[in-house]
């Protein structure tokens, strides 16, 4: 039995021995920019598709999810007047993302206004000028570092291998571009906790992954009607095709994915907010329905008491607040 697993720091190793002994298999995760041997790795999911590749039919495609903390270092000198900074690949920096920038002893923060590609690199447009409040008198080096304001953890890369992981090759970043810049399947950067990844098993080239929440309400290409769900379809492409709200007929499962799995044609998955099923998840009829029927399930942070009225009440993880309908009532 051939088995995979994905370690932080380390990368892909396979056992063709039922578990008993293990290689590394990194050819073309090394030196990439996702690299766990020089890259904040955080976490390495691998899934295998259950239908084999045409080009070559006694494997099956492997798909290896390296997700890592958003950073990085400056990569063009960048004068103290001006309003932006480019730093190096695989930095993971986002749009809306406050973040500090450290010369030397010196350091400020700013916003990140929009994100553009500047070739292999990333220009981040700044809410100010570098020096705006004097912190940055010679500007940025190279080399310095461009920090989060809060651990923004995301989804770093996506690798696909046809030979059982002796090679390696990319997949296209997980996300979409917005009109601020690519915004990718974590604009709240929990995906140290909230990512699911699922291979369709009736293709050799589909790919499901989901994340926390998208960056903008009712804004295209989603226009999420609410906390929705950030969940994405890779088909072989050059770019990922949302499959929430108006990527699936103004539907969508609650934010923050845990996990999802296949059912036949349809994917089930389980968030922050229950269990839902994507049906028919490769059609352009795509929709999501709820699965959670009768399950009374919450995750509170706290409770108490009302004395006035006998009621106990409380506030839950993502889904509000809530409190007993009548004293030594179970439905709230």
């Amino acid at each position: 039995t051939r088995l995979f697993l994905g370690m932080p720091s380390q990368g892909v190793f396979v056992s063709n021995d039922s578990g008993q002994n293990w290689l590394t298999v990194n050819n073309g995760i090394t030196g990439s920019p996702a690299d766990p041997a020089t890259s904040p790795i955080q976490r390495i999911e691998v899934v295998m598709s259950a239908k084999p590749d045409p080009l070559q039919p006694a494997n099956r495609p492997v798909y290896a999810a390296l997700l890592g903390q958003a950073g990085g270092t400056v990569a063009t000198a960048a004068g103290a007047m001006q309003p932006f900074v480019i730093v190096g690949p695989g930095s993971l920096l986002e749009p809306q993302d406050a973040i500090t920038i450290t010369n030397g002893a010196n350091s400020e923060t700013f916003t990140i206004q929009s994100t553009q590609a500047s070739g292999a690199n990333l220009r981040l447009n700044l809410n100010q000028n570098l020096n705006a409040n004097g912190n940055l008198p010679a500007g940025a080096a190279v080399g310095n570092v461009v920090s989060t304001n809060s651990v923004l953890d995301r989804l770093a890369a996506i690798f696909r291998s046809i030979n059982n992981g002796a090679n390696w090759t990319p997949l296209p970043l997980a996300g979409n571009p917005e009109a601020t810049g690519f915004v990718g399947i974590h604009s709240s950067g929990q995906a140290d906790r909230h990512f699911s990844i699922a291979a369709d098993p009736n293709s050799h080239n589909t790919l499901y992954v989901g994340g926390d929440t998208p960056l903008n309400l009712n804004t295209a290409p989603l226009n999420n009607p609410s906390f929705a769900g950030r969940l994405v379809r890779w088909n072989g492409g050059p770019s990922w095709t949302p499959v929430t709200d108006s990527g699936a007929n103004g539907t969508s499962p609650h934010a923050d994915s845990r996990d999802m799995v296949f059912q036949g044609l349809h994917i089930v998955e389980v968030d922050d907010g229950g269990i839902y099923t994507l049906r028919t998840p490769a059609q352009a009829s795509r929709v999501w329905q709820s699965l959670i029927g009768d399950l009374s399930l919450a995750e509170f942070f706290s409770i108490d008491f009302d004395t006035a009225n006998n009621v106990i009440l409380g506030g839950t993880q993502d889904n509000g607040s809530g409190s007993q309908t009548s004293t030594g009532a179970t439905q709230w």
